[in-house]
């Protein structure tokens, strides 16, 4: 009898502690969100393409660089992100940005084998003075993940390619988005 009221003690006992790690793991998160401090996939390292400023994970580092493209690596070598720009001399039309998006997803349907894009047809967007368009997609066959995220604004159309074999696709996803996340106008 003691034997069994002990390890229902020690039970009651140690759900009570798995409930205040739990809390106080939430507690930490919430005061580093508002602290501003980050998680592995939130942006530290800071490159400059064009006129734009890119804020990358930590430990990602710059596999090659041109005057309108950049590449980079995560630490694990899994993932690569390229980020190109194209300048136009000229402002661009919505309808411009939606027929150079639709040559993107073309070509990346091209080259998929076995794979899938989605959404099935990705929708561009106008926020303000900017145009955008997200699409993400992968591989069945060899795993691999990709996400694009498409831009215009200033006559500056900017794309962001994040692909990676086996990560995770919730890693991939949080890595995608501190990419997008940290873009900004470059001072």
């Amino acid at each position: 009898m003691n034997t069994t009221f002990a390890y229902a003690r020690w039970t009651v006992v140690g759900r009570c502690i798995i409930r205040g790690i739990i809390v106080l793991k939430q507690l930490i998160s919430t005061l580093i969100a508002s602290v501003g401090l980050s998680s592995p996939a939130t942006a530290q390292h800071h490159f400059t393409i064009a006129r734009t400023e890119v804020t990358a994970p930590v430990g990602w580092r710059q596999i090659s660089k041109t005057e309108d493209r950049l590449v980079l690596s995560s630490s694990d070598q899994r993932q690569q992100t390229t980020i190109s720009v194209l300048r136009f001399n000229s402002d661009a039309t919505f309808e411009d940005f939606r027929r150079l998006c639709q040559h993107r997803i073309d070509a990346e349907r091209k080259e998929l084998v076995d794979g899938f894009i989605e959404p099935d047809e990705p929708k561009p967007f106008k926020d303000g003075d900017t145009f955008g368009l997200f699409y993400s997609g992968g591989e069945k066959r060899t795993g691999r993940l990709f996400s694009g995220y498409l831009s215009l604004a200033q006559r500056q159309f900017l794309t962001i390619y994040v692909e990676g074999l086996g990560v995770a696709a919730k890693i991939h996803f949080e890595t995608f988005k501190a990419f997008v996340d940290g873009l900004k106008p470059a001072n």
